[in-house]
């Protein structure tokens, strides 16, 4: 067991279903002793909330080597008080935010694969974004408490966004990746309608030059040269 006392929450992905039922989140942050940190799996009401800062006792987790993978202890037996593992310190005023972002916004993709990290922050320049046909009808799954919830897989619209990393991309072509954010999916799964669910990406300000933007991505266990979106972090300028 572990203690990170200074973690700064960055984003939060879209739940997924565990085998045994449980409705888990992606957590990631920053720990300025430790780097990034990604906590999984979390309870998708929690006190881990953008620019939170908490203190978490964490352990590795079995079946995610990742270097920056961690789990909270309790996360199996004690699911249901979780959150009493979790204690906020504090939170990130706008002024800070933005010197974080800044200060962080180095990476890029394919660095990112190279060095063998899997999580990072870069400053994208944002080139076209689209909902993609997933092919499949929506279905929705009941948790055991009794609510009705839709992992990604069971999305017929899955929103992509089209980028190169900035100053410098070492893609000859730009990424295309998944965007994943938990807020991007709630605004999804509340609208039935294609044109009401594409303005997720307004209310992302992908397009609007007054807000400077930045992508927290990190890749997937199983599939390490593969990165998503985790988290459109956006002010304005």
């Amino acid at each position: 067991m572990e203690e990170i006392n200074d973690l700064i929450i960055l984003g939060r992905s879209w739940p997924e279903l565990l085998r045994d039922g449980r409705y888990s989140v992606c957590t990631a942050g920053y720990s300025k002793e430790r780097g990034f940190i990604r906590i999984y799996p979390t309870r998708i009401y929690s006190p881990l909330k953008a620019w939170n800062i908490v203190n978490v006792c964490v352990e590795r987790n079995s079946s995610d080597t990742r270097k920056e993978s961690w789990k909270i202890v309790g996360s199996k037996n004690e699911w249901d008080n979780l959150d009493k593992n979790i204690k906020v310190i504090g939170s990130l005023e706008r002024a800070e935010r933005i010197n974080l972002l800044r200060k962080l916004s180095t990476d890029s993709t394919e660095n990112l694969r190279s060095m063998g990290r899997t999580l990072g922050l870069v400053k994208p320049e944002i080139i076209s974004w689209v909902l993609k046909d997933a092919g499949i009808e929506p279905s929705i799954q009941t948790t055991l408490t009794g609510m009705k919830l839709k992992t990604k897989k069971h999305f017929k619209s899955k929103p992509y966004v089209k980028y190169r990393c900035l100053p410098n991309c070492g893609s000859k072509q730009p990424h295309d990746q998944q965007l994943i954010e938990f807020g991007a999916y709630m605004w999804i799964n509340k609208h039935t309608s294609k044109s009401d669910q594409e303005k997720v990406f307004d209310n992302l300000r992908l397009g609007d030059k007054a807000w400077e933007k930045y992508f927290l991505v990190g890749n997937l266990a199983h599939k390490r040269k593969t990165f998503m979106i985790i988290s459109v972090m956006r002010f304005k300028k």
